[in-house]
């Protein structure tokens, strides 16, 4: 029995590694290492709970949740949190003591319920269609009202509950320790349906922990050292003995059924398993010393299925596995393990005519056989020693079985099987004798390199022919049986009767060349040195440089597919080109990529239909179709909002949001309310590869740069009416910006002194100035007007006055003489007196003037 359960063991330990687990830890933003649930909201937001509260998650960053204050936290079972998803899909939680529930607008949890001071919550279930929720309780169940604040408890259900599950739409599964019992939720009453007395018995015997109820209403159940399975009915559990001996002694913490019909259940202590309704062993989940993508110290207190199947555990720290991981297999040199690489640094690649790929770097062969499990090495020194140098610089298919190598200032070698034949006419170690491409047309040989000449060797006669062309490091044929030759000089083709037509490098301003690739349209495609991507039709070069979206303008490598796309390797990652579309789509490390920066030389498309590229840390294999393909769908939410670099979160101070950010549509902010930042994060637990690019309508004129940056910030805001613009893309040729956008209004009221009203009493202020400053210019040159009348008037009185003085001077004489008839002196009584009498008012007229100008 023993050796069986060895074997069963071990090949359990086998199947666990099939897949790789995502793990999330406190370095990665993780509040607690301990951790002892997970949920996910309608949003898709993961929910963790944590020894130290409640972690929400969006797939590259966290927000945490209190809650309670750090001395309200006086019992240990106030940290272990457990969650509940109601069929809204909001969240609640319960502890040994009390339950709260997420208000997503106020973007907080608000409490609802607490039992008394000696009871503990064990559960709880929510039955939101009739505002009420159950709880598990070390008192029995209780049954809590949550709009009537209404408390019921059932006299005859008043024992150790540890567990509540749904069983139908009007029944709830009752479990403690020793029975399960079914619960009418419309008569609150426990159900006519009950377990035969045999199978009572048997579940009587066992220490109950956990259980669930699949799509057969199939009831699976976990205790300790045992998981077991029944239907109502059913006279005896069915159990695994041989799966039960490899858990004992722990307790199945969790079981979870999943859409396709399998299960899955977690322990504290001896990993998790995926089992059938059998209960055959599917899959094991245990931890691996040497490899970070096992399940962390074997720990499964919980388990959730999100919505795209992901499954996640919870114990130590969160680990899920990405079943949506694009699929770049990576092959790297592994210390003390001959079954790998032989060096990490590669110059070459192909596949051989057996189905075996054929690596080349700076210490020989790397040879990795179709199984794509076992490796072998050899060298064209045709020794067994890895640490000689061997630099392999070029590789390619020769006739039969044999593969032409090119290497590093040693000429080129014909391997066939264990045969090795060196094959070049110059047989010293020279830099004459260096080969970085290989071209084979027929028995023609085509061979050129760095520091050399192109050459044609016939492999029948061994003529050798050298062409006028050096630095060559890439040779494909066109559709016009010409050879083409890209290196450091330019663009070459030799034609029949070996013509040459050269597109210098300078003069067309395409840089050094590192491959060259012929459609079939006559199109020719170069990777170039600080050029980027460059395409050569009918005489014309046009370049893709990273301002197209490239990630970087030195390519090393082109490939295409049967998709219509080219693939680039660069030194920022991996770039595929749609040429239809004329999109770019970049993959790095956070698409999982495990190179970042690839080497010339280095990639191949092999008879699988796969692409090969290497680079200075191994190389990726992976089939474009599972890449292309995958659809990774994301939804964008407002994490933050921010004043002066200040959270303005709904739950603070003099905060402008009426809800939480992500529940806004539109922001009134005072006018001193200018320097703000908008956090944002694309939910997606894919990959890291989110892409945004945002633009302020009311200010900017163009989209920012597209990038993983999520935040935007914009200070000294005029006040005025905007529009936030944010638009996200993730993996896959597909993913357009256009597709993804969501937008925030902002408004910035303007200072009272600068309101409409403000403008309009400033306009009226003004006009009235402006009117009084013209009627009293008006008013003063009326009277300016008037006074030069006076005195014109005054100066003609003046002129007036002296003649008459001259005239009543004689007057008086005359009277007084008494020499004239008394009629003339009646007459000249009468012209004296009017004269007087003219004098007189002349003298007022001098009076006013006076008293006028004294005024």
């Amino acid at each position: 029995m023993k050796p069986l359960l060895t074997v069963l063991l071990i090949l359990l330990l086998k199947v666990g590694f099939a897949q790789s687990f995502h793990n999330l830890s406190v370095e990665n933003g993780l509040s607690n290492s301990t951790t002892f649930a997970i949920a996910q909201d309608k949003k898709g937001l993961m929910w963790f709970s944590t020894k130290e509260g409640i972690d929400r998650y969006d797939g590259s960053g966290y927000k945490h949740y209190n809650l309670y204050t750090a001395d309200q936290i006086t019992r240990y079972g106030l940290r272990r949190n457990k969650f509940h998803v109601d069929s809204r899909k909001q969240i609640w939680v319960n502890n040994f003591s009390d339950v709260f529930v997420y208000r997503t607008k106020e973007d907080r949890f608000d409490f609802v319920y607490a039992v008394a001071n000696k009871n503990t919550i064990r559960d709880l279930y929510v039955d939101d269609k009739n505002t009420s929720i159950y709880l598990a309780t070390d008192q029995g169940l209780i049954k809590y009202n949550y709009n009537t604040k209404k408390t019921t408890t059932y006299k005859g259900l008043s024992g150790v509950l540890i567990g509540l599950n749904i069983y139908d739409s009007q029944t709830l599964l009752l479990a403690s320790k020793k029975n399960i019992q079914f619960f009418n939720l419309k008569t609150e009453t426990l159900a006519s349906k009950q377990l035969s007395p045999n199978l009572n018995l048997a579940i009587g015997k066992l220490s109950l922990s956990s259980l669930c109820v699949d799509v057969e209403q199939r009831i699976f159940i976990g205790s300790t050292g045992q998981i077991s399975t029944f239907k109502v009915g059913d006279e005896r559990l069915t159990t695994n003995e041989n799966l039960n001996a490899s858990i004992s002694k722990v307790e199945v913490t969790k079981i979870l059924p999943d859409q396709q019909g399998a299960i899955y259940f977690g322990t504290e202590g001896k990993g998790a398993y995926k089992i059938d309704k059998q209960l055959k062993v599917l899959q094991t989940y245990l931890t691996n010393n040497n490899d970070i993508g096992s399940l962390p110290e074997n720990e499964a207190v919980d388990i959730f299925i999100d919505n795209e199947n992901k499954v996640w555990f919870a114990g130590h720290e969160i680990s899920y596995l990405n079943t949506k991981k694009l699929k770049f297999k990576t092959y790297t040199h592994q210390i003390n393990n001959p079954n790998s690489l032989v060096h990490n640094s590669i110059r070459s690649i192909v596949d051989d005519h057996r189905g075996n790929l054929w690596v080349g770097t700076n210490y020989g062969i790397s040879i990795l056989q179709r199984d794509r499990k076992n490796w072998s090495y050899l060298n064209t020194q045709n020794t067994s020693n890895r640490t000689i140098s061997n630099k392999i610089t070029a590789l390619t298919k020769g006739k039969g079985n044999t593969v032409l190598v090119g290497t590093y200032q040693n000429g080129i070698y014909s391997i066939d099987g264990q045969s090795i034949s060196h094959i070049s006419t110059e047989k010293e170690v020279s830099f004459r004798n260096n080969v970085n491409s290989l071209l084979l047309d027929g028995d023609e040989l085509w061979f050129g390199g760095a520091g050399v000449f192109l050459k044609r060797q016939n492999l029948k006669t061994g003529f050798v022919k050298t062409f006028s062309i050096s630095n060559i490091l890439s040779l494909s044929k066109n559709n016009n049986n010409e050879v083409v030759a890209g290196g450091h000089n330019g663009l070459h083709f030799i034609g029949k009767n070996d013509s040459i037509k050269t597109y210098n490098a300078s003069k067309y301003k395409i840089g050094s060349i590192f491959c060259v690739l012929p459609l079939k349209n006559d199109e020719i495609w170069l990777g170039s040195e600080g050029q980027g991507l460059i395409k050569f039709s009918e005489g014309v070069f046009k370049k893709y440089t990273t301002k197209d979206g490239l990630p970087s303008n030195l390519i090393y490598g082109i490939l295409n597919d049967e998709l219509g796309n080219l693939w680039l390797s660069t030194t920022k990652g991996l770039s595929c080109y749609n040429i239809e579309k004329q999109t770019f789509r970049n993959y790095s490390i956070a698409d999982g990529l495990g190179i970042k920066e690839f080497a010339y030389g280095a990639y191949a498309k092999i008879a699988t239909g796969e692409l090969v590229f290497g680079g200075n840390h191994g190389i990726i294999v992976f089939n474009p179709k599972d890449i292309v393909s995958t659809n990774i769908k994301t939804r964008l939410i407002f994490t933050d909002f921010k004043i002066f670099n200040r959270s303005a979160d709904i739950n603070t101070e003099a905060t402008p949001l009426k809800e939480a950010i992500d529940e806004t549509k539109k922001i009134e902010l005072k006018y001193n309310q200018n320097a703000i930042t908008f956090d944002f994060s694309s939910v997606n637990y894919a990959n890291e590869a989110n892409l945004y690019r945002w633009k302020l309508d009311g200010l900017d004129k163009e989209w920012s740069p597209a990038s993983s940056e999520h935040a935007a910030n914009y200070t000294n805001l005029k006040p005025g009416n905007y529009k936030f613009r944010v638009q996200w893309a993730n993996s896959g040729i597909g993913s357009q910006f256009e597709q993804n956008e969501r937008v925030l209004e902002i408004r910035i009221s303007a200072p009272f002194w600068a309101t409409n009203w403000a403008y309009l009493a400033y306009f009226i202020l003004t006009v009235f100035v402006i009117y009084s400053g013209v009627k009293f210019y008006h008013v003063q040159l009326s009277e300016l007007h008037a006074k030069d009348k006076i005195r014109f008037f005054i100066n003609i009185v003046h002129d007036i006055r002296t003649p008459l003085s001259l005239i009543k001077s004689p007057l008086s004489i005359a009277l007084k003489k008494n020499d004239f008839s008394p009629e003339t002196q009646e007459i000249l009584k009468t012209a004296s007196h009017n004269t007087s009498r003219l004098n007189g008012l002349i003298d007022q007229l001098l009076d006013f003037e006076k008293a006028d100008f004294n005024a």
